[in-house]
């Protein structure tokens, strides 16, 4: 039997750069620690893991542009992590972290203007153990029929959300109709039980089209009772069904129906109009994605232009 590892003391770490995956800095005898939330500029306790690796246990300082966090479960959901620093920071950290993976300078990042409200897809699961802040012997706090999002590295169990700063409007509005249904029982995928597996928003230029995935178990009656009370929300454009019945936690499955509605949507970036099935993989930010194209463009030189010249140029997509 091998030795048990032993817990190394908490650490204080004033975090100074961004990483691929988190925030990093040094304790104070220089080691680099990284963590997966915080902010450039804050100090913090850390416990420290393997290969560099901490957790953070205290906000100790904060950053001298820190701002608080929008989102109530931040922290715990497996999603954001750079709530704490204002949008214009993180851009300039980003940008910083480029130039010193590639080893040289480069243009400042540009973006949409909204930090909040700007996905147009969202997808949450549902499962049947809760994930929470503090440890609980009551196992009624735990076992259920959730629906929100993963934490990190917690594919078995759920950080119950009533919606997502992320979302618009009317994306929480579904969110919040589909729990006023209550769903269950939710998929356990300890047990590979239950019929609730996913709930999958995508919003375009007329609403919100909704995809409800469940085992292929769930009675058609159950379904298409969650299905009527989402299709009478005004925002929303169509309801599908799909059905997953393999054991890998992914938010798809083959269509079972259309039940209300529209089968795709449409999003307008730029002057194009596009048409897109429930499962294309499109940017889930359009006006950035739009602000992305036009930046393509104009490196590209495209022809016609005469602000640009009269050149075309070629895209590697590499």
């Amino acid at each position: 039997m091998g030795r048990r590892r032993r817990r190394q003391a908490p650490v204080d770490v004033t975090l100074d750069r961004l990483e691929a995956r988190g925030v990093s800095g040094l304790t104070d005898d220089g080691r680099r620690v990284e963590v997966r939330y915080g902010a450039v500029g804050a100090r913090v306790s850390v416990r420290v893991g393997r290969k560099g690796k901490g957790q953070r246990l205290a906000l100790l300082q904060p950053a001298p542009d820190q701002v608080p966090p929008a989102c109530p479960v931040f922290g715990l959901c497996g999603g954001c992590q750079l709530q704490e620093m204002p949008l214009h920071r993180q851009r300039v950290e980003k940008a910083a972290l480029v130039a010193r993976l590639v080893g040289h300078p480069c243009t400042s990042c540009e973006g949409a203007e909204a930090a909040y409200g700007y996905r147009n897809k969202l997808e949450l699961s549902f499962g049947a153990r809760r994930f929470l802040a503090e440890a609980t012997d009551d196992p009624g706090e735990i076992a259920g029929s959730w629906l929100g999002f993963h934490p990190p590295g917690w594919y078995s169990r759920i950080v119950d959300v009533d919606g997502c700063p992320l979302g618009s409007p009317a994306m929480n509005r579904v969110i919040a109709a589909v729990r006023d249904q209550r769903p269950a029982p939710a998929w356990d995928n300890a047990t590979h039980a239950g019929w609730w597996r996913h709930l999958v928003l995508r919003e375009g230029d007329a609403g919100v089209l909704v995809t409800l995935v469940t085992h292929g178990s769930c009675p058609e009656v159950e379904v298409r009772r969650v299905a009527d009370a989402v299709a009478a929300l005004d925002c929303v454009t169509g309801v599908s069904w799909r059905v997953n019945d393999g054991v890998a936690e992914v938010a798809t499955g083959q269509l079972r129906a259309v039940l209300h509605g529209a089968p795709g949507l449409s999003i307008t970036l730029g002057d194009v109009a596009l048409e897109l099935p429930p499962d294309a993989f499109f940017q889930v930010n359009t006006p950035g994605a739009a602000i992305l194209v036009d930046r393509v463009g104009e490196a590209l030189r495209l022809p016609g232009d005469p602000a640009q010249g009269s050149a075309g140029g070629t895209l590697l997509d590499l």
